[in-house]
């Protein structure tokens, strides 16, 4: 009778210790959307977090996009429909869609829209655990969020975060007389000075276009033919330079299409953007 008690209990005993010792499964994440999600303290420095399901610390890469209007108006939604064919054709990716201060005449002023950019890197990457995502970053924009994309890709990506960049009809050079006779007011409110002889330094090293090397990261860029807002030699000077120190690229010019792109067009740049991003990320 004491061996057949002694038996079970150490029958007992065993199974605990094999159960404690079974390793624990969390059960799979679910698609998860976090919306104006703040960053900073200014209103304005919020981002959308659309974080995919079954997604993995470290491995699952980020697509943030920032939302064009002159530097001065603009808000991530005007993107949404970029946002959403970028969930479609890469389902397993986070994307990120953010605002940033706008430029005021006395306020606001360059670099403080790069300063927002760099600030929600510096947040996602602080979330990175919480969120299950990598510290792999593609950027993305449209006209002046374009501009801030490459230059804080070409410039400012000092923790090599960011592998790659999609350029959706953004200014490469604002150091431009010829178009600056009409966009004075936009890129004097976005500088905080006029375009001059003493000036012209600062707007050079604005410029995405000045900052391209052999060491500059792969850049996609989509561009209308007939774009009136921002003209498509701005789009032809940076693919040209990007050739000329070999840097990897695509350029995808659209015929009869202006500054905007129709729902159309909106989708192919999606889907080749992605497959750019998956080559280089």
């Amino acid at each position: 009778m004491k061996n057949q008690i002694f038996l079970i209990l150490l029958f007992l005993f065993l199974a605990s210790c094999t159960e404690d010792a079974a390793p624990k499964i969390n059960p799979p994440l679910t698609y998860l959307e976090k919306l104006d999600e703040p960053y900073g303290t200014d209103d304005l420095q919020k981002m959308d977090v659309y974080l995919p399901e079954n997604r993995q610390v470290d491995i699952t890469k980020v697509i943030m996009v920032i939302h064009g209007g002159g530097w001065s108006v603009g808000n991530k939604g005007d993107l949404n429909p970029l946002v959403k064919r970028l969930k479609a054709h890469w389902p397993g990716a986070a994307i990120v869609n953010i605002n940033y201060r706008l430029a005021l005449p006395n306020s606001n002023h360059h670099p403080t829209q790069i300063n927002d950019i760099q600030k929600a890197l510096q947040f996602l990457r602080s979330k990175k655990n919480e969120y299950q995502i990598s510290n792999n970053f593609a950027l993305v924009g449209h006209s002046a969020g374009a501009h801030l994309a490459l230059l804080y890709t070409y410039h400012f990506n000092t923790d090599n975060d960011v592998k790659c960049v999609a350029d959706m009809a953004g200014p490469a050079q604002i150091k431009d007389y010829e178009w600056n006779k009409t966009m004075a007011p936009v890129f004097t409110q976005f500088m905080g000075f006029p375009l001059n002889a003493e000036n012209t330094t600062a707007y050079s090293e604005a410029s995405p276009w000045y900052w391209i090397d052999s060491n500059t990261k792969p850049t996609i860029v989509f561009h209308g033919e007939i774009d009136v807002i921002v003209p498509i030699y701005q789009s032809n000077w940076l693919v040209g330079k990007l050739n000329e120190n070999k840097v990897a690229n695509q350029y995808k010019k659209y015929p009869w299409e202006g500054h905007d792109f129709n729902s159309t067009n909106l989708n192919d740049c999606a889907l080749k953007m992605v497959s750019f991003f998956k080559e280089h990320m």
